[in-house]
């Protein structure tokens, strides 16, 4: 007889989300782990590399036992705690080996990095979801404010017959 999915127990919300970090902590570490192509995205973005940054070793065991265990307790949560401690060290070796210059440079080149990990992330994973997501960020350039001439109704439409 099959299993009755009344007796499995559902995963929590946060058990979910602990499931996406790590599936983006290792995603992140096979892009970013390699020196050349943490250099390669650096020379993208134009950024200057101080140095290699020294990542932690990450296992994301606490994150993983939480995301496992049908009811964590505080055990689990202490272990998900190292574990974010760990990510933020190994987010913070990244930062310290790009020479950033200027606070509101830093400020924006981090938050650059972290849109372009984010979209390739997607488009890894949810390729689909991606190409909506791109569609709906072209659609809505020619509908801004400072766009030319015309309502936006007819930008968007003049937009849609250039392309």
């Amino acid at each position: 007889m099959a299993d009755d999915p009344a007796k499995k127990e559902s995963k929590t919300f946060l058990q979910k989300a602990g499931g996406v970090i790590i599936d983006f902590a290792d995603w992140a570490g096979e892009k970013l782990g390699e020196d050349r192509a943490f250099k390669a995205i650096c020379d993208d973005m134009g950024l200057d590399v101080k140095k290699t940054p020294e990542f932690p070793k990450l296992t994301l065991s606490g994150i993983k036992d939480y995301v496992a265990k049908p009811s964590p307790g505080l055990e689990a949560w202490i272990g998900v705690i190292a574990d974010i401690t760990k990510l933020v060290e190994s987010i913070r070796s990244v930062i310290d080996a790009i020479d950033l210059g200027a606070e509101a440079t830093a400020e924006e080149t981090f938050q650059t990095f972290i849109d372009l990990l984010a979209s390739n992330y997607v488009r890894d994973r949810w390729f689909h979801l991606y190409t909506w997501m791109e569609f709906a960020r072209f659609s809505t350039e020619p509908m801004t404010l400072y766009g030319p001439q015309g309502t936006m109704a007819v930008r968007f439409y003049e937009s849609l017959k250039a392309l």
